[in-house]
C-alpha cells in the first residue's frame, strides 16, 4: 500500500507542471490579441504551428513536437523502469551502480534517437550540428566533457569505494 501511495504522490508532483504548461499554452493567443494582433493573425499564427514550420529542408509542427516529447517520455519512463530492476533484481549481488547510471545514460540515448526518427526528422542533417557540437565541446567545455569521462572512468573501475579517505590538495 505503500509503495502504491508513493508512487500515486510521485505522479501528483507533475500535476501542476503540466496544468502551467497547458495554462500558458492556452494563454498566448489572448496575450497576442491583448497586445494588438487580430484575430486573423493569430489564427494564421496557429494555423502555420499546426501545419509547420519550415527550416530549410525540414518542416516541424506542433504534432511533431508534442510527438516527440510523448516518445522521449515513454523512453525516460522505460529506462527508469530499467534501472529499477537492475537496481534491485541483478545488481544487488555485484554492488555495480556504474551499470545503472551506464544504462540510464544508453537508455536516454537511444529514447532521444527513436523520438527523433519517429517524428520523421533526417538524421543526416543531424551531422552537421553534431560536428558542430563536438567542435564546441573540444574548445568550450573540454574540461566538463574530461570530468564527465573521469567520472564514467571512476564508475567502471571504482578505485574508491564508500568509506575511503581521500586527502585533497596536500
Amino acid at each position: 500500500a505503500d509503495a502504491k501511495r508513493g508512487t500515486y504522490r510521485s505522479f501528483l508532483h507533475f500535476v501542476p507542471v503540466f496544468t502551467g504548461l497547458f495554462l500558458t499554452i492556452g494563454a498566448i493567443p489572448l496575450l497576442a490579441m491583448i497586445w494588438g494582433y487580430g484575430a486573423r493573425e493569430v489564427g494564421d499564427a496557429i494555423e502555420m504551428v499546426r501545419s509547420g514550420i519550415s527550416f530549410g529542408d525540414v518542416t516541424l509542427s506542433g504534432g511533431d513536437i508534442v510527438s516527440f516529447a510523448l516518445i522521449f517520455a515513454i523512453g525516460w519512463l522505460v529506462t527508469r523502469y530499467v534501472q529499477r530492476i537492475l537496481r534491485s533484481a541483478i545488481l544487488p549481488q555485484f554492488s555495480h551502480v556504474s551499470m545503472v547510471t551506464i544504462a540510464g545514460y544508453i537508455g536516454l540515448f537511444i529514447a532521444a534517437l527513436i523520438a527523433i526518427a519517429a517524428t520523421g526528422l533526417d538524421l543526416t542533417s543531424l551531422a552537421f550540428v553534431a560536428g558542430a557540437l563536438s567542435v564546441g565541446l573540444g574548445f568550450g567545455l573540454q574540461s566538463v566533457v574530461e570530468n564527465f569521462i573521469s567520472g564514467l572512468i571512476l564508475l567502471v573501475e571504482r578505485p574508491v569505494r564508500e568509506g575511503d579517505w581521500i586527502e585533497v590538495g596536500g
